[in-house]
């Protein structure tokens, strides 16, 4: 019989939420007898930092130093990438402690070589346990008199591929520990990327990325990371015993500061099975072509509400930038404006001032452009010839309110004050915005406006937009 064994990092917290400190001794990979003594400290709010007790021996003392390695007090190894000392030095106990500020740090049972190159990675986010609908543990009725047994489901649930050579997976574990008198049990999820053939770390770390924005949209709010582990090889410690590389990543990441009110998903992660199981194949490129799209609803809805307007003005720029990239038109063909153009330049008296001249100049450059109002009703269009009559509870009407308001909020004229919409009206239409916002970019990747509109009746944020679909649709599969 052959043991495999995962090495457990000890002592502390594996999460990018919690901050855990260890002291240790730090190396250079090219000067293992130049050792010197220090803290290393991880926290949210701040990164990795390494705090040495004297200077490594290196060209340039004030600038980065791409790898250092390092042994915890605990017996952890640790490798810390892109080190730079801060100017800041101080002395304590006659030694000179120096600071530096890292961009990534690995804390488990191994270094990895300067290749950085990993066989697979798991990662965890908010809300993972509801995207997978994870139910792992179950009672096992027992007559009153005998004993009380919990049966723990784990292993794979659901899979996705892609024709790069990869596939996604959610995978169920538990950790628990016990006495005579009690147990304390925690089943959780990672989403795993395991590639087909090893693969860097940049290569992992664009794919994790890319998989938090289509959790984050599956979701309609953003999905910070909580963990991020990285596989390596597996060794033989003896004949039968073999143990597997394993370590934890840690790095700044930069979270909303509020949190969304909702966390049941718009789409699960297994409906990607049935909806679209070839995502993956479009969802990278996809995401690179909607990515300032993304990044603005997750910023407006992270925390519009402290000032409704903002937030409102971000989900057109937003909406713009959608409809730019994926309908690209003008009014009439290039050359017939061409003509126009000309025209309209030459119309220009000649004495005009500079200032006033380039002013018009740049609205005749664009003029050929589709205005917002024309933008916001194909949108419409769309959508209402998908879903029916006033789909998400918009109808033709609101897109005249929404447009005022945008013109009076960026060029205030007074005779729009009286049309742009309250406050608490703004604040709706923002939300609806993003939710059709995020439903468009998901039907860009192959998913139906009819298969996330079902989610929409289920989010707590969402649902005043979805009442009824859910009920629509069942009844219409049953027919």
């Amino acid at each position: 019989m052959e043991w495999k064994v995962t090495m457990k990092i000890k002592n502390r917290k594996d999460s990018l939420k919690q901050p855990f400190e260890c002291t240790g001794y730090w190396w250079l990979p090219s000067q293992p007898e130049t050792v010197r003594a220090g803290v290393f400290r991880f926290a949210p709010e701040q990164g990795v930092q390494l705090e040495l007790m004297g200077r490594f021996n290196v060209p340039n003392e004030d600038g980065p130093i791409e790898i250092i390695y390092g042994r915890s007090s605990q017996g952890d190894q640790l490798t810390l990438l892109g080190c730079r000392p801060v100017s800041m030095q101080f002395h304590q106990g006659g030694f000179e402690t120096i600071p530096h500020i890292c961009e990534i740090a690995f804390v488990g049972n191994f270094q990895p070589t300067n290749d950085l190159i990993f066989s697979k990675c798991k990662i965890r986010f908010e809300h993972i346990e509801q995207w997978a609908d994870s139910k792992y543990v179950k009672n096992v009725s027992r007559p009153s008199d005998g004993p009380h047994t919990f049966v723990v489901e784990t292993g794979v649930r659901g899979e996705l591929t892609c024709d790069e050579g990869f596939k996604v997976y959610l995978d169920g574990s538990f950790t628990s520990t016990s006495n005579d008198h009690s147990i304390q049990l925690d089943a959780f999820t990672s989403l795993v990327i395991e590639p087909t053939e090893s693969k860097n770390l940049d290569w992992f770390m664009l794919k994790a990325k890319t998989l938090q924005n289509l959790a984050s949209l599956s979701f309609g709010l953003s999905e910070p990371f909580y963990s991020f582990r990285l596989l390596g090889n597996e060794r033989k410690i003896s004949k039968n015993i073999s143990d597997i590389e394993e370590i934890n990543v840690y790095f700044w990441e930069q979270s909303p500061v509020y949190k969304s009110r909702g966390s049941y998903p718009l789409i699960q992660f297994r409906r990607f099975e049935f909806a679209r199981p070839d995502i993956l194949n479009l969802w990278s490129s996809i995401q690179l072509d909607y990515q300032e799209v993304i990044d603005l609803v997750l910023i407006v809805l992270a925390g519009h509400y402290t000032a409704p307007q903002v937030g409102f003005l971000m989900v057109l720029q937003a909406f713009e930038a959608f409809d730019r990239v994926s309908y690209p038109r003008t009014l009439i063909t290039s050359e017939a404006y061409k003509t126009l153009y000309d025209a309209m330049l030459a119309a220009i008296p000649s004495g005009t001032e500079k200032a006033v001249r380039d002013k018009m100049t740049s609205v005749i450059k664009f003029a050929n452009e589709p205005s917002l109002r024309q933008r916001l009703k194909a949108f419409y269009e769309h959508f209402f010839a998908e879903l029916g009559d006033d789909p998400l509870g918009m109808s033709k009407k609101d897109i005249g309110g929404i447009v005022d308001t945008r013109n009076f909020l960026t060029h205030y004229p007074i005779d729009l004050k009286p049309k742009s919409l309250p406050s608490e009206k703004i604040v709706e239409e923002t939300d609806r915005l993003c939710i059709m916002l995020i439903m468009s970019i998901l039907e860009k990747s192959g998913v139906p406006l009819t298969t996330t509109i079902r989610g929409v009746d289920l989010h707590e944020r969402f649902r005043r937009f979805g009442i009824g679909y859910l009920t629509t649709l069942r009844a219409n599969e049953e027919k």
